[in-house]
């Protein structure tokens, strides 16, 4: 069990656990201090030496924004300098979604100092064009020494019988990024496939007989797992589908001091759930009529415009965010701000052009559903709206996760009516997030003629989308007789 309160460490002490100079070079151009997860974790991962013992799986739950990626990065990178041949893969790391592999893998670009070939494969681009990136110069074996991808993507790649391969069988690291969104499916549809045509394949995980651990040894593939999530379930029958060896848990807490903690633990209660909040998030509840919720949000924006840069208002349905969007471009007439909405309508091109859009600061509001809620990497996000409750608590956490990042402040504004606020409050008790939460109860809207306006843009938008109602309910008879 580590210590409570964990030092946060110079960069330069990363040195004598075995990391390269020039990494930490390149990171003195970011910061001069690791983070608290890095101070914790990176000096166990840069001290695994790949002896006869195999290395202990690693679990990192700590807050969106606390500096988790980097924690499996360095060591990989790291490691990586002494592998010359790139026809087998080193290092393997899955993400859920296309969003967050993009955003890995600008990590990783970020400090490949010694130029290892990374292979992102998330849909970004054509299927054909990946088989290229892999397999260069009509190379029958892939050559790369890190793959970045989402499970589907990956599998379709694995899966293909064109003549190439993907050779896992020396694969040293399995990242698992954001495990607890994949943890229920991830044993059925691709852990087994990547478990058996990797060096897992030798010898079970936990297999420590002397044979095993000798052949392992021999062929240098003793294969470590890192889960990382700021949300994870610790029930041992979720975790045991990750077939970890003796695993050690690094979990952030949030106590009432000024340093963020660390504890490695090595195990855990069934049933228990880990859910972090970023230290430095300002949570406040402004208690709303549910009729007047876009005006007053758009009154909140206006009131704020000089302090929030940058704005995420996450919504729970694809129809409520068209509402919104509509209805904050009709009160905007005076083009105060540029907002956007991100929808699953959207191409992927035009999506990824808005967030770049975003993260630059031509447009400062972005309204989202919470599939968006994971993986849109934004530094400096001023302010996280709740415009809706999140159904549960972990899409509360990974909404709260977009602002706050670094150890930097964020504000989580959530707009609701009383029973609103009670559902969240209840949905937030039970896991000790409830805290610090400061209520606004007497904002009003006492503008005549933004409240003449916000219904002149009701009116029009019901009558825009009235329309559209009856064409459905039209084509719905048609098609079913009612």
């Amino acid at each position: 069990m580590l210590d409570n309160s964990v030092n946060l460490l110079p960069l330069d002490d990363l040195l004598k656990f075995g990391l390269r100079q020039e990494f930490v070079n390149k990171l003195n151009t970011y910061t001069n201090v690791c983070f608290p997860v890095q101070s914790a974790v990176l000096p166990i991962l840069l001290n695994n030496k790949n002896g006869f013992l195999p290395p202990r799986d690693i679990v990192i739950c700590s807050p969106t924004g606390s500096g988790k990626t980097l924690c499996y990065v360095l060591p990989i990178l790291n490691n990586i300098r002494f592998v010359e041949d790139a026809s087998a893969v080193y290092a393997l790391i899955i993400a859920p979604s296309a969003s967050l592999t993009e955003q890995i893998f600008k990590e990783f670009e970020k400090f490949n100092v010694f130029n290892a070939k990374i292979v992102a494969l998330y849909g970004n681009t054509t299927y054909f064009h990946e088989r290229s990136l892999l397999f260069p110069n009509n190379s029958c074996i892939s050559q790369a020494h890190l793959i970045i991808a989402t499970p589907g993507r990956l599998l379709d790649h694995l899966m293909d019988n064109d003549g190439n391969f993907i050779n896992l069988s020396i694969l040293r690291f399995l990242v698992i990024d954001e495990a607890d969104k994949m943890q229920d499916t991830a044993r059925i549809e691709w852990l087994d496939v990547i478990e058996r045509l990797s060096c897992a394949s030798i010898a079970s995980t936990n297999n420590l007989s002397i044979s095993s651990l000798t052949n392992n040894y021999k062929q240098n593939c003793h294969l470590q797992k890192i889960l990382v999530s700021a949300t994870l379930l610790l029930d041992v029958n979720k975790l045991y589908i990750w077939n970890l060896r003796c695993p050690q848990l690094f979990l952030a807490t949030d106590k009432e001091v000024e340093e963020e903690n660390v504890q490695e633990q090595q195990n855990v209660e069934s049933g228990q759930m880990s859910i972090l909040l970023p230290e430095c998030l300002n949570h406040k509840i402004l208690i709303c009529d549910q009729k007047l919720k876009p005006l007053i949000l758009f009154q909140q924006i206006k009131l704020h415009l000089s302090e929030w840069n940058k704005i995420i208002v996450f919504v729970n349905k694809k129809q409520t965010s068209y509402r919104l969007s509509y209805l904050l471009h009709k009160l905007n007439s005076s083009n105060l701000f540029k907002l956007a909405e991100l929808s699953s309508n959207l191409h992927r091109y035009r999506l990824l052009k808005l967030i770049k859009s975003f993260r630059n600061g031509k447009i400062r509001i972005l309204i989202a559903c919470d599939q968006f809620s994971r993986g849109v990497d934004v530094q400096d996000v001023d302010c996280v709206i709740n415009y809706d409750v999140p159904i549960n608590e972990r899409i509360f956490i990974h909404r709260a996760g977009r602002t706050a990042r670094a150890m930097k402040g964020g504000l989580l504004l959530s707009l609701f009516t009383k029973d609103e606020k009670m559902r969240l409050k209840k949905q937030l008790s039970g896991h000790n997030l409830w805290k610090n939460v400061e209520e606004l109860n007497n904002f009003k809207v006492e503008d005549e003629e933004a409240i003449k306006q916000y219904k002149k843009a009701l009116a029009q938008l019901e009558s825009e989308c009235l329309p559209k109602t009856i064409k459905r309910t039209r084509k719905r008879i048609l098609e079913n007789g009612h």
